[in-house]
Parts: structure tokens; sequence; C-alpha cells
């Protein structure tokens, strides 16, 4: 059985926010791309088979 990450729109919200103040402070998107897909694999890799990330 896959049980799902939903996010709530706070912490999406939230999240967003933390990926632009990296944009705005360093001037381009690649940490923040690199701070994202390591939030995404860490989450995953806690219970890769009962874990999918939405949103």
């Amino acid at each position: 059985m896959v049980r799902r990450i939903i996010w709530s729109e706070n912490a999406v919200a939230d999240k967003m926010r933390i990926l632009e103040y990296w944009y705005n402070r360093i001037g381009t998107k690649t940490y923040s791309r690199k701070l994202d897909q390591q939030l995404r694999q860490s989450i995953n890799r806690r219970n890769p088979d009962e874990f999918v990330i939405e949103g």
C-alpha cells in the first residue's frame, strides 16, 4: 500500500519562500533546485515503499 504525503498550503508556501530566498540571495536557481531535490530524496529515503510526494 502506498501512503501519500499531501503538503498543506502553508507548507508549500513556506517551501516556496525558502527556495525564493536562496534564489534572491545567490542569484541563481541552482542551489534552490538542489535543495528541493535533497528534500524530496530525504523524505523518500525514510520509507521508499510507503511515501509518494505530491505538490
